[in-house]
């Protein structure tokens, strides 16, 4: 049973094969996340991180919202939504400041202010994450107020979305009567639930790999440095093993899903019989030249990542330790694959917390939706949402059951 003091967290992920609705609480006696209402529903809507069809996605998202509202008997008029892929970009920005004796809260805010517009045009700010201040050029500061100094600096990480984008998404959102809480990046998610605070502290870079898209966030001192998105995913491997074997799209999905593996010597010998897409009679097609062209496609997912890695760090940071989630993730012989290529280099593919329904933790396409959860529960340090900062986001969580109706 909810109590009354619980936090509801609210929250529609919209992927490229599903959407999903979930209410999601925290026991106070044991902080374990309880999901008290969960609805999915099958999306044809998206292609390439963009909403291409909106009255399909209007019908799957109020689906997926009828579902959850069912199962936790609660109504839900604002939630957070996820966005990723190709529409975000991302800046790391400095400004600077004179002042003119001791630094007030007005100070950081409007220094904070003036760093944000440096968003690009044509770009929504989604979120802008504080790395560090700097006073007087030398001492970096968490909390810079009360400080006396001539000078002071804000270095952000800046997270930002195409603006016709993010109006698709807020309007298919807004036509169930549902107003967003706050816009998320999905990888910014994903890779906060996968990874510890020691290995954002370190440095890893986090690869989700979703159906229509593959999001990144490489973090160092506990911020993210680098963040983006390709428009590359598990559909495109299946539209691509489709292509290359002239099979239908389901017949290679099939394929993918029973004989799906990284690692050639395992079947290496076996043959099957499919139909082909242009001709009536079967055709005999090996097993490895299936596994061939997934090996293709995910070095393609990788080198691809791996290369907007080096060209943002400008080559001058070795390749971190690299954490895989996302339901592109599961493929068996990952690892083995990956350290063909990269010797050198730790790569993990992470699984979902324990403690949760198996029916959610067999999917690891949950990432993205409950790391939404957990920003909200346990927001990054000195994160600023696009909310007004007038009321931040540690004053929004305290209100969310007054937005919530049984």
């Amino acid at each position: 049973m909810t109590k009354q003091k619980d936090i509801i967290y609210p929250i529609i992920d919209f992927g490229h094969e599903k959407i999903k609705v979930i209410l999601a609480s925290f026991s106070e006696s044991s902080s374990k996340l309880r999901i008290l209402g969960l609805g999915v529903a099958k999306n044809n809507s998206m292609k390439n991180g963009r909403i291409i069809d909106k009255q399909t996605a209007i019908q799957a998202l109020k689906n997926a919202r009828d579902e959850a509202e069912s199962s936790s008997g609660w109504r839900i008029n604002e939630a957070d939504i996820s966005i990723g892929g190709e529409t975000i970009s991302c800046m790391n920005v400095c400004e600077q400041t004179a002042i003119a004796n001791t630094v007030k809260k007005e100070d950081a805010v409007n220094l904070i202010c003036r760093a944000n517009n440096k968003v690009e045009n044509g770009q929504t700010l989604l979120h802008s994450i504080e790395k560090r201040f700097v006073v007087d050029a030398n001492t970096e500061v968490s909390n810079p107020v009360g400080m006396q100094c001539n000078s002071l600096q804000v270095y952000l990480h800046l997270i930002s979305v195409k603006n016709k984008n993010l109006g698709v998404l807020c309007e298919v959102v807004g036509a169930i009567g549902i107003k967003p809480h706050a816009v998320v990046f999905s990888g910014l998610a994903s890779s906060y639930l996968a990874t510890s605070q020691q290995e954002r502290e370190a440095g890893i870079l986090a690869i989700d790999i979703g159906a229509g898209t593959t999001n990144f966030v490489y973090w160092k001192r506990g911020c993210p440095v680098y963040s983006g998105g390709i428009g590359f995913g598990g559909q495109r491997i299946t539209q691509e093993l489709a292509d290359s074997l002239s099979i239908s799209f389901q017949m290679a999905e099939s394929l993918k899903c029973e004989y799906g593996t990284l690692s050639p010597e395992v079947v290496r010998a076996q043959i099957m019989q499919v139909p082909s897409v242009s001709e009536n009679e079967q055709r005999n097609i090996g097993i490895e030249q299936v596994i061939a062209i997934l090996e293709q496609a995910y070095t393609k997912i990788f080198s691809t990542c791996i290369e907007k890695f080096f060209t943002a760090t400008n080559n001058r940071i070795p390749l971190p330790p690299i954490v895989v989630t996302g339901g592109g993730s599961t493929i068996a012989g990952m690892t083995e694959r990956f350290k063909r290529d990269y010797d050198d280099v730790q790569l993990r593919v992470e699984d979902l917390p324990n403690g949760l329904p198996e029916y959610v933790r067999s999917d690891n396409g949950f990432f993205t939706t409950l790391g939404m959860v957990m920003l909200w529960h346990k927001p990054l340090l000195e994160q600023r949402w696009l909310q007004p900062m007038k009321s931040g986001w540690w004053g929004k969580t305290s209100s969310t059951l007054s937005r919530l109706v049984s």
